[in-house]
């Protein structure tokens, strides 16, 4: 029974992708938004691109996401506890908690690129996802407990 709540949790965490993970002057961003990367404005003169701006894709946000549902598959696979499931959960909760210091937005203007982090608010999807992560990581740590044989 522990291991299939313990993949429902990680299933919830993945799944707070599609809620509001972050906000920045009034502009809320879903999970989508940091993992695949969003466009924000471009600007065009004369058929010709003069200045643009993007949420880029973020390699820390796909850890935070996805790194649960792995862990959560894991457990159901293996069916004993596991420490690699167990730091996956750690790993995605805390990615959930530092998302905010890491996530940039990359604008261009007449061909010059250049990379900004701005000062991101956690909304309530990366509280709930982080939650469930960690939830999920004290049940593996229960887990391996109960079927670790000495």
């Amino acid at each position: 029974m522990l291991p299939y709540v313990i993949f429902v949790l990680g299933l919830l965490a993945t799944l707070t992708i599609f809620l509001p993970a972050l906000t920045l002057e009034g502009e809320t961003y879903r999970g989508i938004d940091l993992v695949f990367g969003r466009e924000l404005i471009e600007f065009d003169f004369l058929g010709e691109e003069v200045a643009s701006a993007a949420v880029a894709m973020n390699v820390y946000a796909v850890v935070a996401y996805f790194a649960p549902i792995f862990a959560g598959v894991f457990t159901l696979i293996l069916k004993r506890g596991n420490t690699f499931a167990l730091a996956m959960f750690v790993l995605s909760g805390v990615m959930f908690f530092i998302l905010n210091d890491y996530i940039e937005i990359e604008y261009e203007v007449l061909g010059s690129t250049n990379t900004v982090v701005p000062e991101w608010n956690n909304a309530f999807g990366v509280l709930v996802g982080a939650f469930a992560a960690i939830v999920a990581a004290i049940g593996e740590m229960l887990h391996i407990s109960m079927t670790d044989k000495h």
